[in-house]
């Protein structure tokens, strides 16, 4: 369990806001409000329809909105620039990974936040979730989606790496050293035509990242001139999980 006691305590009472926190809260209070791509409704609709949640939801049916949050900003693109407010403290959960645009992200974050303050990410680490087999994406992979792409659409790489590269979600085995199979060797029939354009409402892991990648990845983005975060702290991978967590501040 990643421990945020101290980012709670040094910014208690000051404006926090939470990126997409689905149905796992991370911070509460009257100073929290919190961003996403749907509104409550609309996310609790969704987890209704997925079998993975019903014991989640069932646990929760005497709770009003399921714990679902009141989503004070909901922009159906991800896009945070609409948001006209400073915090103290921006945290995501398992977000950026997803986003079409790390630099694009990075920098509306940074606008959202007051001088020396911090934006904290929970991030998967690749090697010991379904991304296991993809490399580790690079400074030229960030590059490519910010100047080519534009953020507006997945690649094709993208695409064919979480079809055909994908593997097992349990930690504790890829710790252990089972990383299981993927479909590029057991399901031949799939074809690559299927997978261009970007698909209407999926959802893919665009980077892949380890505490180090992320770390140099984000230190380059600085070093040339992209964005204007440093790298606070960057702690490990805590054993038989599969994320960890790095805080940035905004300089």
């Amino acid at each position: 369990m990643l421990d945020f006691q101290w980012l709670n305590q040094e910014h208690s009472g000051a404006p926090v806001l939470e990126i997409s926190p689905w149905h796992n809260v991370r911070f509460v209070g009257d100073n929290v409000e919190y961003f996403d791509v749907m509104d409550r409704e609309s996310l609790i609709e969704k987890a209704q329809g997925d079998p993975n949640l019903a014991e989640l939801l069932d646990s929760r049916k005497d709770i009003p909105f399921y714990g679902f949050p009141y989503v004070h900003h909901v922009n159906q693109f991800g896009d945070l620039s609409q948001i006209d407010k400073k915090y103290n403290l921006v945290f995501s959960s398992h977000v950026v990974e997803h986003t079409l645009c790390l630099v694009r992200h990075l920098n509306q974050v940074y606008d959202l936040l007051n001088d020396n303050c911090y934006y904290t990410l929970v991030i998967p680490d690749k090697r010991y979730c379904f991304d296991h087999y993809i490399p580790p994406s690079t400074l030229g992979n960030v590059l490519e989606d910010f100047h080519l792409r534009k953020g507006k659409e997945y690649s094709l790489k993208t695409m064919i790496h979480a079809n055909l590269y994908t593997t097992h979600n349990d930690p504790a085995k890829h710790w252990r050293g089972d990383h299981g199979n993927i479909p590029l060797y057991s399901t031949p029939d799939i074809r690559i035509e299927d997978f261009l354009g970007s698909p209407e409402g999926f959802d893919f892991h665009n980077y892949q990242f380890t505490p180090s990648s992320f770390e140099e990845v984000v230190t380059s983005l600085k070093k040339y001139n992209y964005i204007n975060f440093d790298v606070n702290e960057i702690k490990p991978t805590v054993t038989n999980s599969h994320e960890f967590s790095a805080v940035l501040k905004k300089v």
